[in-house]
């Protein structure tokens, strides 16, 4: 009876061609090279898989991550990664069109501006900074750019609470002073800068060589 399995002999003499193969660059991808070896050699799929398998143990050949990366910085913003940068333009939005369009007089208003109002100024001026010092990192084992959830969220806070008595200073040396709109405004503007400089600087992680397998 016929059998599939493979020598030691002609694993050996598989892998030879495998990575002559691979050297030269004759396959598209390890499917392909599967397949073209599966179909001189009569092997199973399994047997090769395996070999290659090996192979990459061996440190003689290196499977990169296919995923496609973003091939600009709008492709990067609207892709799931990025839906944190969407979230804090739309809370910011949000905030800055109950301060400044919704009368204070309304049922409400002026519960819904502090509560609003309060978690904006907690939390996002802090969070968009804290982003772009330290962007989400590119693996989960990567830890040179990355901190944890509850390190994120207490540093947050304690940008926030800088950043706003700063805001705060430079507002009082000019004629708009320190009052509700100026100070949210400002607030605004920089939260907006930092989340946006913030993507910028996650997307050339993105793209960067180090950022495949």
């Amino acid at each position: 009876m016929k059998t599939s399995t493979a020598s030691n002999a002609q694993l050996e003499s598989l892998k030879e061609r495998m990575l002559e193969a691979v050297e030269k660059g004759q396959f598209e991808n390890s499917k392909h090279l599967i397949a073209c070896i599966q179909e001189k050699t009569g092997l199973s799929h399994e047997e090769i898989a395996t070999v290659l398998i090996t192979l990459e143990n061996e440190g003689k050949i290196h499977f990169q991550n296919t995923e496609s990366k973003p091939n600009s910085y709008f492709a990067f913003v609207t892709l799931n990664k990025a839906a944190w940068y969407w979230m804090t333009v739309a809370f910011t939005a949000l905030t800055l069109t109950i301060v400044l369009f919704i009368p204070s007089n309304l049922l409400f208003a002026e519960d819904l501006r502090i509560l609003i109002g309060g978690i904006f100024l907690a939390v996002l001026p802090g969070y968009s900074l804290l982003r772009l010092l330290f962007p989400r990192a590119r693996k989960p084992s990567d830890k040179t750019t990355s901190i944890d959830l509850f390190e994120r969220f207490a540093l947050s806070l304690g940008l926030s609470l800088v950043i706003a008595p700063l805001a705060g200073l430079m507002l009082n040396y000019t004629p708009w002073g320190i009052t509700l709109v100026p100070i949210t405004v400002v607030l605004v503007v920089l939260t907006l800068i930092f989340a946006t400089a913030a993507s910028g600087r996650e997307y050339q992680i993105a793209n960067s060589p180090r950022s495949s397998t």
